[in-house]
């Protein structure tokens, strides 16, 4: 990122958490302080105005740097053919994998559905041992109001090889909304490292994490296998009581689960959880106009090794609720539902 790009970008984010700062003033200030509110309000119209003339400025590609150490590399000269075209391979379906799970969950079999801006192409070679520059295609045009989805797919990816070096809780927490298949294509990335006794650095979004040795890597690689993370759904009875569309995060109230359930998670009932809202739940938007509903929701949870659960929502249980009627008629439809766990209510 240049310099001159890197300043217009800063003064772009300026602004827009100006524009959140005045909106939360506006909403606190009262009716009645008419000169108070107007005052915010015509600064609100100027910051408008300024980022009115962003609107069609393309941002600058961002470059992730992806080195190599190792058995495969010869010096800063070059790295062994079958090496280096397998486990750039692997690091790109990573990445696609990643920006395709932002969008849908991902099949347990079959491919991963392409998604072209999330493609890559390598634009050069990076010395200090031996590496590559990746980019996005240059036919993948952005604005400056928008993020780059192959960098943030990538800083993803970087944040689940450095989550393999912390501990249970922490890997845990950054899978909390990692698609399974996205964790498989990390872990063979990293089986090729350990294969051809290697380790890699990453650089995106101006950061760097290196693996020291070939040794944390394959601890890494070991922590994300399959007998490593335990997965279940979880059928429960509870409330929302919250939700962020942007986090896509929302709290639950627990009232009662099976005593399996109990079982593998401990002991939830009367309990507040977090939860992340699965990118399948289009209707998502539906949670905040049924707050406090009691229902049956169904989660997917999941221990990576002597971890606490990490839950997403995979059933909101609000299918069957009207939103351009009368919310009066929830107490029926609550009163009404089956009892949890009854396979073939009457």
């Amino acid at each position: 990122m240049t310099g001159d790009h890197a300043v217009r970008v800063n003064a772009y984010r300026n602004l827009v958490s100006e524009i959140a700062t005045l909106d939360s003033l506006i909403a606190m200030t009262p009716v009645e302080n008419v000169i108070d509110r107007m005052s915010l309000e015509s600064r609100k119209e100027q910051v408008e105005a300024e980022l009115a003339g962003f609107e069609d400025a393309q941002t600058d590609i961002e470059p992730t740097r992806l080195t190599f150490h190792g058995k495969p590399v010869i010096g800063q000269r070059g790295i062994t053919t079958g090496f280096g075209t397998t486990v750039v391979g692997k690091f790109a379906d990573a990445v696609e994998a990643m920006g395709a799970s932002s969008k849908q969950t991902l099949g347990s079999r079959g491919s991963i559905p392409r998604t072209d801006n999330h493609e890559m192409i390598i634009t050069g070679t990076v010395r200090g041992s031996f590496g590559f520059q990746l980019e996005r295609a240059p036919d993948q045009l952005l604005m400056l109001t928008e993020l780059d989805p192959v960098v943030e797919a990538v800083d993803k990816v970087k944040a689940i090889m450095e989550a393999t070096l912390a501990t249970d809780d922490e890997l845990a927490q950054t899978l909390a909304d990692t698609d399974e298949r996205v964790t498989k294509k990390v872990k063979e990335f990293l089986d090729v490292l350990v294969d051809n006794e290697a380790t890699c650095s990453i650089e995106a979004k101006r950061r760097e994490f290196s693996f020291n040795s070939v040794d944390e890597v394959r601890r890494g690689s070991a922590r994300l296998r399959e007998d490593n993370i335990i997965q279940r759904d979880v059928i429960l009875t509870g409330s929302f009581i919250g939700y962020l569309p942007e986090s896509r995060q929302a709290e639950i109230r627990v009232n009662e689960i099976s005593e399996d359930d109990a079982e593998f998670l401990g002991e939830i009932e009367d309990t507040v959880v977090k939860a992340k809202v699965d990118p399948s739940i289009e209707d998502a938007e539906t949670i905040n106009a049924n707050l406090d509903a009691d229902g049956r929701i169904v989660l997917q949870s999941r221990r990576v090794g002597q971890s606490k659960p990490t839950f997403t929502v995979i059933d909101t249980g609000l299918e069957s609720v009207n939103l351009e009627t009368d919310t009066s008629h929830l107490g029926f439809l609550i009163s009404d539902a089956p009892q949890p766990f009854d396979e073939n209510p009457s």
